[in-house]
């Protein structure tokens, strides 16, 4: 483990912001949002380092298609987030897995709105 004072001088350190969340929970609204602001857009999945990348492939009505590493231990449910002008997390329900190919379901989404002054470790 690095102390700060070993972090090289080119190294930005970032802390995590404390947010008020917008939420959205209707799929219709979730799948609009992900198919025409954000399809172009690569995701992470939250809680892994370094954080396992997702791109995003078809979008239906039942399911969001994204493809990652090959081997990535399955799970019931996972949430995966990116960053633009503000911070989004969207938590899926997962349908099924084909090696790196994962069918998912949105079940919720949260847009963040950072908070002035605030941060997540006070």
């Amino acid at each position: 483990m690095h102390s700060l004072s070993e972090v090289p001088s080119s190294m930005t350190i970032l802390r995590e912001k404390k947010r008020d969340w917008d939420m959205l929970r209707e799929t219709e609204k979730i799948n609009y949002v992900l198919r025409d602001k954000l399809k172009t857009k690569p995701f992470f999945l939250k809680g892994t380092q370094p954080p396992v990348e997702f791109v995003m492939g078809d979008i239906t009505d039942e399911f969001v298609e994204f493809f990652t590493l090959p081997g990535l231990a399955p799970r019931n449910q996972i949430t995966l987030y990116l960053t633009v002008n503000r911070h989004i997390e969207v938590d899926f329900e997962v349908k099924e897995i084909r090696e790196d190919r994962w069918m998912l379901r949105p079940t919720m989404a949260r847009n963040g709105r950072s908070v002035p002054g605030g941060s997540a470790r006070s």
